[in-house]
């Protein structure tokens, strides 16, 4: 999810990570922003920039833990796991399609 707010400079980009394929470095060091407790496999990640400042100092990276999210980020999660219930039904086709048997969860 991608929101820019013109008048303060706000650009916000929201969306979640799997800690097993994430880029990001010491990522079994990350604490939930609301909670305080370590990150679980899925998490939200939210980045906000501010375009008005120069430089990258107002730059700010945000995770949160599914229980822990703000309710404005909602949408993410839901999307989220719209797009895994998809993947796992492909998934699921193809093994019917050539007879494996394959478990999903």
């Amino acid at each position: 999810m991608k929101s820019t707010d013109y008048k303060t400079g706000w650009s916000v980009v929201s969306y979640i990570e799997v800690k097993s394929l994430t880029t990001f470095a010491f990522v079994d060091d990350f604490k939930c922003r609301h909670s305080g407790e370590k990150i679980e496999d899925e998490f939200l990640v939210v980045e906000r920039t501010n375009f008005k400042h120069r430089g990258n100092e107002t730059d700010e990276c945000f995770v949160y833990n599914r229980k822990t999210s703000p309710k404005r980020y909602e949408k993410v999660w839901q999307k989220w796991d719209e797009l895994k219930r998809e993947k796992m039904k492909k998934v699921e086709d193809i093994a019917k399609r050539y007879n494996f048997k394959v478990t999903v969860g």
